[in-house]
């Protein structure tokens, strides 16, 4: 019996956070899958240029601290913070799982309007901060007249860097 506990501890430790979806919600979380996610945000931004405003993107993701955590922490923070994103989201906005320990939040408005919503969507709006010690929450504006892979690279530099 302690044999298959050491197993068992040794095979929790080796598990990894993975993201998968049915091409339209991530299977953890329930939130959009990337794909579908991809898809909204390339319109969004056509007509975002069209109308001569901005969109932006909010990356939230977990701290460095928090994936020190076991795996099954981290998957239950992130699916309680999937929980409190989609109780808050506006309509028009829209939140994915983007990679193994993020989400990104697809706001119609200015850095400014994302900045003001970025509490209330985590569920720290008593105090108007984000915790930085449960996660990492960043920004990126759409330019006047900006392709998708511009904005995604841009994007892509602030959610996948350490």
């Amino acid at each position: 019996m302690g044999s298959d506990r050491g197993r068992a501890q040794a095979n929790s430790s080796q598990k990894s956070l993975e993201l998968q979806s049915d091409g339209l919600f991530d299977s953890l979380t329930g939130a959009l899958a990337p794909e579908r996610f991809l898809e909204i945000l390339a319109s969004e931004l056509r007509m975002a240029s069209r109308e001569h405003r901005q969109i932006t993107l909010i990356s939230i993701r977990l701290s460095e601290e928090q994936l020190t955590r076991q795996i099954d922490e981290q998957e239950l923070l992130l699916t309680q913070l999937a929980g409190k994103i989609r109780d808050q989201l506006r309509a028009g906005d829209y939140c994915a799982r983007i990679s193994e320990t993020g989400f990104w939040i697809l706001i119609r408005g200015d850095g400014e309007s994302a900045r003001k919503a970025a509490p209330r969507l985590i569920g720290q709006s008593t105090d108007g901060l984000v915790n930085e010690l449960l996660w990492r929450v960043e920004f990126c504006e759409s330019e006047s007249g900006e392709n998708i892979k511009n904005l995604l690279r841009r994007m892509d530099a602030i959610h996948f860097t350490k």
